[in-house]
């Protein structure tokens, strides 16, 4: 197995609304290059990552010289992921994330390995912004494209070129074929960085709310506002507690340890056609709201007739979910 390492000059994204959720300075951009779309009949021959390494990223790829290495290749990428709380990916919820994960069970025959928060940029575009209506497609390099980005890519191969590559290198062991395999991952990987900045363009609080993002200790699943009150569904990851209650305040919540699964219903006060959730019974979550416009009189605005606000809504589910699962309510 080669590693390839290198200090890149790509500065940390840290701006809001990304920083709101994921904590830069443990949130990783990850790309895999396979011999294959199928998982059953493919190997894993390269992962790149960016992690953040102070102010910018460093570069790490993981290449197996034959398809035999697959395996030293998937265990140095795992223990990478294992030291982050989220990594950035495009269509990593379709393809990368789920080719790792059978490879894995193939290789090792391993299933119950964790891997990080997966923010895919794909997803969010496609779902969320009006990018699409003005582009012909939602590939990595149309939307580089769109964003003034393409002069920062030197790769000019696709990933099918990159198989027909590796395959090459494999029975020649050319260092300008090795070159060319190790450019195309490395741009992938920096250039999803970059595009973190797409994000200003799409309803990204609304974009959380419905496909979740990590809390201390896990990750909320979903943030609902429904007719009786806000619903929040989470995962506890590290250190799960069995709990359930019901306080006189309206609050019903059932964390469980066997499966990490929680579920919050709070109840909302409902005035002159808007929505607050009162922080009052619960001491120091209103700190989290301190200073917040969002904020009047220890009530968290929610809702504002038909308009949701899901920036505060999802605050204060993570707050929420947090101080239950810590101290309880």
């Amino acid at each position: 197995m080669i590693v390839r390492e290198e200090r890149t000059s790509i500065p940390v994204y840290v701006r809001a609304p990304f920083s709101d959720y994921f904590r830069p300075q443990s949130t990783g951009v990850l790309d895999l290059e396979t011999t294959g779309l199928s998982p059953s009949g493919s190997h894993l021959i390269l992962g790149g990552l960016l992690i953040p390494a102070g102010d910018c990223y460093t570069a790490r790829q993981y290449f197996a010289e034959q398809p035999e290495e697959e395996g030293e290749v998937i265990d140095a990428l795992m223990g990478d992921l294992a030291r982050m709380q989220s990594i950035v990916t495009y269509n990593g919820k379709r393809f990368d994330l789920p080719f790792l994960r059978r490879r894995m069970e193939a290789v090792h025959q391993r299933t119950d390995a964790a891997l990080p928060f997966n923010l895919d940029l794909l997803r969010i575009v496609r779902r969320y912004s009006q990018i699409s209506r003005f582009l012909p497609n939602l590939k990595q390099k149309t939307l580089e494209d769109f964003l003034g980005l393409w002069t920062d890519r030197m790769d000019r191969i696709d990933g099918g070129e990159s198989v027909r590559l590796y395959a090459q290198y494999v029975h020649t062991r050319q260092q300008d074929v090795l070159e060319q395999i190790l450019l195309h991952n490395r741009d992938d990987i920096c250039q999803l960085a970059r595009l973190l900045q797409v994000i200003r363009k799409t309803d990204f609080h609304r974009a959380m709310s419905e496909t979740g993002f990590p809390f201390n200790g896990g990750r909320i699943s979903s943030v609902a506002l429904r007719r009786d009150g806000m619903y929040i569904e989470a995962v506890q990851e590290t250190a799960p507690v069995e709990y359930a209650a019901v306080d006189e305040h309206g609050v019903h919540c059932r964390f469980s340890k066997a499966d990490g699964r929680c579920r919050i219903r709070g109840t909302l006060v409902e005035t002159a056609g808007m929505r607050f959730f009162d922080t009052a019974p619960f001491g120091s979550l209103a700190e989290t709201f301190d200073g917040e416009p969002d904020f009047h009189d220890g009530f968290v605005l929610v809702a504002a007739g038909e308009k949701v606000n899901y920036r505060a809504l999802n605050r204060l589910a993570r707050a929420l979910t947090e101080r239950i699962k810590n101290d309880g309510l």
